[in-house]
């Protein structure tokens, strides 16, 4: 019998003088598909946008080809039910496979052997779709694009889904069989009240056991890769011929694709790097997995194997043995078929794929848009500064200062997008774990997804840290040991996440490896040029993983943590150093300074050459606004002395300090032109105590408008601030009131300056106390050493006392360090919440307060760099809504 059903409400009963077959019916279907197509035009590009019209020939083409290939089988068992009695009588064989034989009770006499075996249904699918495409623009230049894509579907599918076996009812099964009985993931099984009450039982000359594995798994893959070349005017030609224009060039398409000429859609031109561009890989993946057993199994009831000699033949267990290795177990009133569903679903891996295509391809246009937007910010400031030195253009100083206070704040604006959005930005390392984690499998569980996004994130933090390597030297880039270290940090990502530690390890070491094919990075290199380096890295990744047959998409997120993290963000880090150490002279450092100032994004310059390091020290931090004194020191030395030489500044510093300064420029303009490295720290150190003392003098006798021009005339650029902290520390030089906030003098104040807080700091507090008004707490007699205050006037002002021996070898030769100790004391009074006496008759809350003041006291002899410092930390103070009031005690 074959894939029938027979039910009797009585006794059923088959008999054979030599098998009995009860066999499943087989049901097989096969898909094979194959598709091909070209395609291709001519036509004329015309672009109409704000800078006028635009045509180009253009030429596009296109191929496809694709193949699938599915097979499908099921199995329609035999089913033999009795409502009473099934008797199974056979001469030879009896052999269930795909079949259930089942009654209250089964009675078996097999003259042969007894085969029960259950049939899986199977399901196997597999495609694979590529298609490219490309365009050609001509015109005013040239452009062309290309575009690769390829969608691979496997799965697999195998599982019992009903269990073959005699299922008896309560009076059980009585079996009998002159040869082995052999059970193939099937079961001879009665109710468990048959068990109970002991009718079951199974004769054998011997027995043997196996189980059936099922599984269901699928695993499918899409990538979208695709770039182009240009150059003139990327093949549009403006309407009146000359000129370059925005309408060429490569971009995208609707669809996100590479492309030029007519069906670029406005504005979407992707970054380039030397001409070669790519969009930005669109790369997936989508898989599950399922397994079960399907185990054999005898309910419970008499086992006896007569056939011990050939029992141990065949298994090499005694019958003993092998009665106690089966599993007992199983009954006809539960399934133990272990049976799965199909979890293969085209459809849903289709949908996963055009949503996640979509959200990549918009995450690789706004990173593209970020980098477009912190290039127009540079271009806006860099025109700005322009404008405000150009001496033709009839503007006022104020209007100057207000162009470079412009420019400062649109570079501030540039750095902070590309701090957070550029290479080893925080929010792009978020964004590029987001997308690993959708990516790496659509239809994955929503844990899946946190567990991916969230080692990615990790990974990116190893690729962070190699690439601190890199700047600091240790490791040389795109060598076979930094090659070597994103693979361990690759596929230690891959494993973590379930993906493929070959493909990551691939991924990341041949990214490390092909940053060779890119020429030395520059000052001049944009963050879209960065941005196009970056897609073309990891685009060659991409192909590289799908023709190699590895996972593209752990390959290309090994590439992506990688390149983003260690390369583009160190690389021109890298650079700079190099020249720097490569410099045989003072000069040549400074030179070398002023090529990378703009890209000195955290101040790597002053950290890295003895003179920047010196001028900060000095507290000067604004390298950019050095950069053209840098590239012509000698010339920005003269413009110096010409400003201490005008008779405003003649005046105000005297002839003693004129000549003082004046003879440090000569040997500073000396130091620059003969000194070597070992005196360039000092060197720095006494060129940013020039500045302070040069600005102060300028700014406070001419203002903050006129002092900021004429300092850009010997190259030095300052904005608002700079200029203002020069200006208040030339007030607090000048000022000669006598009392707080003036001059007063060590006797008055009873003061010792080096001699600790008793000689020094405790006579002040006392000294500040007896000029405040009448009525002030002295907080210390309400508790010794009070919080962060010393001092509570009748309408809520609450002070702290501070004094700085400025004259200590610290801050005489670190004038910066007087700006950090008194920023740190300026949190500690916005920090302060409250503090009383032990009785706690007397608190006093932050909410209590209605001001906070600094009293400082400081030697009179404290030098204009260090009153810089000072005015730093004033202007810090007053952006937290302080007040520091200097007095100058001699």
């Amino acid at each position: 019998m074959q894939g029938s059903d027979i039910k009797g409400g009585g006794d059923v009963s088959l008999k054979a003088d030599g098998d009995i077959d009860l066999l499943a019916a087989r049901n097989a279907s096969e898909m094979h598909r194959s598709s091909s197509s070209v395609s291709g035009g001519v036509g004329v590009a015309v672009s109409l946008g704000s800078n006028g019209a635009a045509f180009g020939v253009t030429a596009n083409a296109s191929a496809s080809r694709g193949k699938g290939e599915g097979s499908d089988v099921s199995w329609t068992n035999t089913h033999v039910s009795a409502g009473n009695t099934l008797t199974l009588e056979s001469g030879g064989n009896t052999n269930l496979k795909g079949a259930v034989a089942s009654g209250k009770q089964v009675v078996a006499n097999v003259g042969g052997d007894l085969n029960i075996e259950s049939l899986q249904d199977t399901s196997t699918y597999h495609t694979k779709d590529q298609s490219i495409g490309g365009s050609v623009t001509v015109g005013f230049g040239f452009s062309g694009s290309a575009n690769f894509s390829q969608q691979k579907i496997d799965s697999d599918f195998a599982s019992v889904t009903e269990q073959s076996g005699i299922k008896a009812g309560d009076r059980g099964f009585q079996v009998n069989v002159h040869g082995n009985t052999d059970l193939k993931g099937a079961v001879i099984a009665s109710t468990d009240k048959a068990v109970q009450d002991g009718v079951n039982s199974l004769t054998t000359a011997t027995l043997t056991q196996s189980e059936i594995h099922n599984r269901a798994e699928y695993s499918a893959s899409s990538i979208g890769i695709g770039g182009g070349y240009s150059y003139g005017g990327g093949g549009m030609m403006p309407v009146g011929g000359g000129g370059n224009t925005t309408a060429g060039g490569v971009g995208t398409n609707q669809q996100g694709q590479a492309t030029t000429g007519g069906d670029k859609v406005p504005g979407s031109n992707v970054p380039t790097s030397g001409n070669w561009s790519a969009t930005p890989p669109v790369v997936m993946g989508a898989s599950g997995s399922g397994s079960s057993v399907t185990g054999s199994g005898i309910s419970g009831g008499a086992i006896h194997i007569t056939d011990d000699a050939k029992q141990q033949a065949l298994t090499g267990k005694d019958g003993e043995q092998t009665v106690a290795s089966v599993n007992r177990n199983v009954s006809t009133e539960r399934d133990s078929s272990n049976a799965l569903k199909p979890i293969f679903n085209e459809k849903e891996i289709q949908a996963g794929f055009e949503i996640v295509g979509a959200l990549q391809r918009e995450a690789g246009t706004f990173l593209s848009n970020r980098a477009k937007e912190v290039d127009q910010k540079n271009a806006q400031a860099k025109d700005a500064d322009a404008k405000a030195a150009d001496p033709s253009n009839g503007l006022t100083d104020e209007q100057r200062l207000a162009l470079r206070d412009q420019a400062s704040a649109l570079r501030s604006e540039a750095q902070a997008i590309n701090d957070k959005w550029g290479a080893g930005g925080t929010y792009r390392q978020i964004t590029s774990a987001l997308m690993a984690g959708v990516g790496g499998n659509v239809t994955g569980s929503t844990a899946q997804f946190a567990q991916n996004m969230v080692v990615n994130y990790v990974q990116q933090q190893g690729a962070s840290y190699i690439g601190k390597l890199v700047a600091d030297g240790t490791v040389v880039e795109g060598s076979p040991a930094h090659a070597a270290l994103h693979a361990i940090v690759a596929c230690a990502g891959a494993a973590a996440s379930s993906q493929s530690c070959g493909s990551g390890a691939l991924g990341a070491a041949a990214s490390s490896l092909l940053t060779g094919l890119f020429s030395e990075t520059s000052p001049d290199e944009t963050a879209t040029q960065r941005e196009g380096k970056r897609n073309l890295i990891t685009s060659l990744v991409t192909g590289i993983a799908a023709m190699s047959g590895a996972d593209a998409t752990t390959a290309t997120n090994g590439a992506i943590a990688a390149v983003d993290n260690n390369w583009l963000a160190t690389q021109q880090i890298v650079q700079m150093k190099k020249e720097l150490s490569n410099a045989k002279s003072t000069l040549e450092q400074l030179k070398v300074a002023s090529k990378w100032a703009y890209i000195s994004t955290k101040q790597d310059v002053l950290t890295t050459t003895g003179i920047g390091k010196g001028l900060a020290e000095s507290g000067w931090n604004d390298v950019k606004g050095l950069a053209e004194f840098f590239a012509h020191p000698g010339e920005g030395l003269n413009g110096l002395k010409q400003l201490i030489n005008s008779p405003d500044a003649r005046q105000q510093l005297g002839d003693a300090l004129f000549k003082e300064l004046d003879a440090k420029i000569d040997r500073m303009s000396k130091a620059i032109n003969e000194g070597g490295d070992a005196n360039a720290e000092q060197l720095g150190k006494d060129l940013g105590g020039l500045l302070w003392q040069v600005g102060s003098v300028v700014t406070g006798a001419g203002g903050i408008a006129k002092g900021t021009v004429q300092l850009a005339s010997a190259g030095i650029r300052l904005g608002s601030a700079s200029a203002e902290a020069m200006k208040l520390a030339f007030n607090l030089l000048k000022a000669d009131s006598r009392g707080l906030g003036g001059v007063a003098t060590l006797a008055e104040t009873g003061m010792e300056f080096g001699a600790g807080i008793i000689k020094q700091g405790k006579p002040f507090e006392a000294f500040v106390q007896s000029k405040l008004p009448a009525g002030t707490l002295d907080l210390n007699t309400i508790k010794s050493n009070f919080s962060t205050f010393d001092h509570l006037t009748p309408d809520g002002i609450a002070v702290s006392d501070k004094t700085l021996d400025t004259m200590a070898k610290t801050y005489s030769t670190r004038p910066a360090s007087i700006t950090n100790v008194l920023n740190g004391y300026v949190d500690d009074m916005v920090k302060f919440s409250s503090d009383g006496s032990k009785q706690g008759d007397f608190i006093l809350r932050n909410t209590d307060i209605s001001a906070k003041q600094m009293q400082l006291g400081i030697p009179y002899g404290t030098t204009s760099d260090q009153m810089a410092a000072i005015a730093q930390s004033i202007q810090y103070a007053e952006s937290k809504g302080i007040k520091i009031i200097v007095t100058k005690v001699k």
